[in-house]
This record gives structure tokens, C-alpha cells and sequence, in this order.
């Protein structure tokens, strides 16, 4: 049985001024469909009158949770929409997305907590080329920003202090890669693009524009 079959909704055209424990965004809306994949339980939908922008609320386990997917990739956008859900007063803020890697550890399918985020083109200079004359190019300084040490504690100790969630984590993700790659599982392990089982990794992350495709 797929999962998140039991997915309902229903529309407010009010707002829910409540607290949430948790808000939960993804950049892109492909993104936001494999969240909802996922997700085994009623979903709400919320229309704010004047925007008429939408989020969801529904919950994980105890938590109330609200989520949205922005629509664009960005820092920019990011923060805006973020700034949508602070009269929720959440707990916390998750932005979920896909991402390249360039670390050989970093498989497909596996998770990676950021301990330090890198806007790598802020605070950028166009300088002169040392080899080639009259063509410009980019000298890099970039704006980290170091995360929470609480959060990445949390983290970094999940399989250990919360075995039984970890367990189930990796039972759902080898589910979900069943479902999004039947045939080529077998192939993508042999030649170790992927783990047998996905983990997680504390690690440096790039935050910008431009993206590798």
C-alpha cells in the first residue's frame, strides 16, 4: 500500500492564529510532493484571505505541524516566506530540500545536517582576470552562518539515543527508493551511488543561486 494514502483535505479560508510546533518548508513543489508522499494523515488546507497564499496543517505523531512549498529557490525567498508563519510562534523552522553533493560519503538518499551554512556569493568581487585579458571574474568571500550545536547534538546521536525511530527512518527510506527506482536499485548500489542503508552526516552546505546541472 502507498504511503500517505489516508491524505485529506479540506480548505479554511481563515488563517489558524494557534501556535505550531513545528513549520515544516520546501523550496520547490516537487519537493513538497515527496514530503506529502510520506505523510500518513489528514492534511488542512489553509487560504489566507488577502494574500492568497496557502499552507497545510496537519500532524506528526504529537506535533501540530504547518507546511508550505515556496515555489523558487533562493535565499530571499526563503526568508519572505518563513516571515508568512512567525505569528505561529513555532518551536521550529525545517526547510527541506534536494541537493547535490560533492563529498564521496554522501550517497543517494542519505541526510545531511548542516553545521554550517555558506552563502558563498555574498559580500562577492568582480576582479580582473589573471588569465585572460579584459574579461572579469568572481573572487569569492561568501557568509557562513554556524547552526544550532543543540539541534546537530540531536542529531548526530539519533540512531543511538532514539534507536527505534532511527530503525524505522531507514525502513521508510529503503520503501520510498523502492518505490522511485525499481529497476535500478540493484545497479546504483554495485557501483556506490548509494548505501544499503541511508544515513545521516553533519556537514559544511552551500546556500546560493547557481545551480549544477
Amino acid at each position: 500500500e502507498p504511503l500517505g494514502k489516508s491524505i485529506k483535505t479540506s480548505i479554511s479560508s481563515t488563517p489558524t492564529e494557534t501556535c505550531h510546533d513545528l513549520i515544516i518548508l520546501t523550496p520547490l513543489k516537487e519537493e513538497w510532493d515527496e514530503l506529502l508522499a510520506v505523510l500518513d494523515t489528514a492534511i488542512d488546507t489553509v487560504v489566507d484571505p488577502l494574500s492568497r497564499e496557502y499552507s497545510y496543517d496537519f500532524r506528526i505523531n504529537s506535533y501540530r505541524c504547518r507546511g508550505a512549498f515556496i515555489g523558487e529557490m533562493g535565499e530571499t525567498e526563503s526568508a519572505l516566506a518563513v516571515q508568512r508563519f512567525v505569528n505561529l510562534n513555532p518551536k521550529l523552522v525545517v526547510l527541506l530540500g534536494i541537493a547535490g553533493a560533492l563529498h564521496p560519503d554522501v550517497k543517494l538518499g542519505d541526510v545531511v545536517a548542516a553545521d554550517v551554512v555558506d552563502s558563498y556569493l555574498s559580500r562577492s568581487k568582480a576582479v580582473s582576470s589573471p588569465r585572460t585579458k579584459g574579461r572579469y571574474e568572481l573572487e569569492l568571500a561568501g557568509a557562513p552562518y554556524r547552526c544550532s550545536s543543540a539541534l546537530l547534538n540531536e542529531v548526530q546521536n539519533l540512531q543511538y539515543a532514539h534507536a527505534g525511530v532511527f530503525k524505522e527512518w531507514q525502513s521508510r527510506t529503503q520503501t520510498e527508493r523502492a518505490r522511485l527506482m525499481p529497476d535500478q536499485g540493484a545497479s546504483l548500489m554495485q557501483t556506490g551511488a548509494i548505501n544499503p542503508a541511508s544515513r545521516i552526516h553533519k556537514g559544511h552546505m552551500a546556500c546560493g543561486p547557481i545551480v549544477a546541472a
